[in-house]
């Protein structure tokens, strides 16, 4: 991880950097390898110790500030996001709560998110109250849903359940805070 912060004058500031996640699968374990519509095709023993599948991400994440004045804080950011381990939830029992997490490997991707996000913050009653509203979209790869019907419950073939497709998220998120006094706390609500 790597962040560099630099104002560039009185009222605006940059902060840049990167992630860089890596992640290896290794054995020992059997592998099961599906065609392209998702029909067990091949199983493999992978032996003790040994590397079978590894990623590696370069996550960049950049933010602006621009200050409006001594009260008003304006703000833009940009974040790419890759998620390594998976939740699985039983959908076919009500009677049943069993999660099964799973980790990316050779039939299931990372799933990654890129972010952007337009942010607005004031102080308010002499800075005892703080409100912070924020603009986002979220564009999401290889997020996972099921086949219908899935078997999802003790399936040793589960990823073959399994379907895989992009998705979007956008919304606004509004945060009050009160940091002072005998009483503080905060309060916050997403649309």
């Amino acid at each position: 991880y790597l962040k560099a912060k630099h104002k560039l004058n009185d009222r605006i500031s940059l902060a840049a950097g990167f992630r860089m996640p890596m992640w290896i699968n290794t054995g020992p374990t059997t592998l099961y390898l599906y065609d392209d519509q998702f029909q067990l095709r091949d199983t493999v023993n992978v032996a003790n110790n040994v590397g079978y599948k590894s990623f590696l991400h370069l996550d960049p994440r950049v933010s602006v500030s621009y200050i409006v004045d001594s009260l008003s804080t304006l703000k833009f950011s940009y974040g790419a996001y890759h998620q390594y381990i998976h939740l699985l939830s039983n959908t076919t029992s009500p009677f049943t709560s069993i999660e099964v997490w799973l980790p990316s490997g050779v039939n299931i991707k990372p799933q990654r998110s890129d972010q952007i996000a337009f942010g607005y913050t004031t102080f308010a009653g002499k800075r005892k109250y703080k409100l912070t509203a924020e603009l986002y979209y979220k564009f999401m790869q290889h997020q996972i849903d099921y086949e219908p019907h899935a078997d999802m419950l003790l399936n040793p073939l589960v990823e073959g359940e399994l379907r895989f497709g992009n998705a979007h998220a956008y919304g606004l998120e509004l945060l009050l805070e009160k940091n002072y006094g005998r009483l503080n706390g905060w309060t916050s609500y997403t649309y």
